[in-house]
């Protein structure tokens, strides 16, 4: 199971102001919620 997005990624993206950032991306796809998904998927087939 994944671990989310590392601590690191989610303090930088907090303090970026561009919602069109890497990091906010990063942030989005790593969340616990969008792993989860993702192995779920993965194991779905």
């Amino acid at each position: 199971m994944g671990n989310g997005v590392p601590k690191d990624t989610a303090a930088l993206s907090s303090v970026d102001i561009d919602p069109n950032s890497i990091l906010k991306i990063l942030e989005e796809r790593g969340s616990k919620e969008a792993v989860e998904t993702q192995e779920f998927e993965s194991n779905d087939g």
